[in-house]
């Protein structure tokens, strides 16, 4: 009994962390600076690395930008989609996260690529457990769960914080996927940080 109290109790922890991490959502921070995203990724590449090395992940990212942004709700963003890659991985298979972007001139996600373009869309596709695409609506909602919390961790706030922040910054967020086949999370943002 005490372990199953001691485990729920750090449930709640983490539920009330997720809580107040996404009602600090509604306060406008104002600060917005360029970030390098290849920085970025270095740094969750580092902060990841020890369970990057216990699944033997990797996490592959072509060549990133610069975009005008604020950085922490950026980072939180890729942060939460590539921790669920890898918490929804196969067992079977080394778990791989690609992370790409291309350069568009409109806000939609079928968008020619043009270099010169004012938004970006970024991608991050893993070879993971995946999910229904039925469920897309639902996947960024508060506490929308696909799996049971006794197999994956989680408060079910990744995504509809990741949705929330993708927004503050005017842009958009989808997913595609299959079951058993991975997933793939897009968002767009404008590069400049048009608002």
């Amino acid at each position: 009994y005490l372990g199953k109290i001691i485990y729920s109790t750090g449930r709640m922890r983490n539920l009330i962390v997720d809580i107040l991490n996404y009602s600090r959502l509604s306060v406008n921070d104002p600060f917005y600076e360029w970030v390098n995203l290849n920085e970025l990724v270095a740094e969750l590449k580092n902060d990841f690395d020890l369970i990057l090395a216990e699944k033997n992940a990797i996490i592959i990212s072509s060549d990133l930008i610069e975009v005008f942004c604020n950085k922490g709700q950026l980072r939180q963003v890729f942060q939460n989609l590539i921790s669920n890659a890898l918490k929804f991985s196969h067992e079977d298979r080394n778990p791989v996260i690609d992370i790409s972007l291309r350069k568009v001139n409109s806000k939609s996600f079928k968008a020619e690529s043009n270099l010169k373009g004012k938004f970006v869309i970024i991608s991050i596709k893993d070879n993971g457990i995946g999910f229904e695409e039925k469920y897309i609506d639902s996947i960024f909602s508060l506490f929308e769960r696909l799996h049971p919390k006794d197999k994956y961790e989680g408060s079910g706030l990744g995504l509809a914080i990741a949705k929330k922040i993708i927004e503050k910054h005017n842009g958009l967020i989808t997913a595609l996927s299959s079951n058993g086949e991975g997933a793939e999370f897009r968002f767009i943002l404008p590069v400049d940080g048009s608002f």
